[in-house]
C-alpha cells in the first residue's frame, strides 16, 4: 500500500459494512440516531404502520368514550392518549427503529446506503470525541479507515 494515511482498506463497501457490523457488536462503534428524522415517511428503517396504529387506537378509544360517556370524557381520553403516545409510543417506535438499524441496515448494503443518504445517524467511537461521522455529509468508510488505523497504532 503506497498511501500511509490508511492502514487498512477493503475492496468493497459490503466488506466495510461487515467490519462496521463487527465493530458495533464489539462496542467499538456506537450508532446514535435521531428518532424524529428516522420516523419520517421516506426513512428506510421506518414502518409507518407503527405510528398509524397509535393514531387509530386513539381514534377508536376516544370515539368509543365519546359515544358512551360524552364530549368531556372524550376530551379527557384524548389528553390521556396523547400523554401515553408521547411517554410510551414514541419510545417504543424509537426502539424498533434502532432494532431495524441493527437487524436490517447493518446486514444489507442497499438499506445501509439508503439510510446513510437519508441522514439522521451518527457513528461514534466511544471515548474518542475526535472519531465521529454523521450522515449524510460524512464518509462512513473514511470513519472506519481512521478507526482501524487508530486501533493499529
Amino acid at each position: 500500500m503506497s498511501d500511509n494515511s490508511t492502514a487498512y482498506s477493503f475492496e468493497t463497501d459490503v466488506q466495510y459494512l461487515s467490519k462496521l457490523r463487527d465493530l458495533v457488536s464489539a462496542g467499538t462503534v456506537r450508532i446514535d440516531f435521531d428518532p424524529g428524522k428516522l420516523r419520517e415517511m421516506d426513512s428506510p428503517v421506518v414502518v409507518v404502520a407503527e405510528t398509524e396504529r397509535w393514531a387509530m387506537g386513539m381514534v377508536v378509544v376516544c370515539g368509543t368514550i365519546w359515544w358512551f360517556l360524552g364530549l368531556w370524557a372524550a376530551a379527557g381520553a384524548v389528553a390521556v392518549c396523547l400523554l401515553a403516545y408521547f411517554a410510551l409510543g414514541r419510545r417504543g417506535i424509537a426502539r424498533n427503529i434502532e432494532r431495524r438499524i441493527h437487524e436490517r441496515a447493518l446486514k444489507d448494503i442497499a438499506v445501509w446506503r439508503a439510510l446513510w443518504r437519508h441522514g439522521g445517524i451518527r457513528l461514534q467511537a466511544p471515548g474518542r470525541a475526535d472519531l465521529a461521522c454523521s450522515a449524510p455529509g460524512g464518509s462512513w468508510i473514511q470513519f472506519l479507515e481512521q478507526l482501524i488505523s487508530a486501533e493499529r497504532n
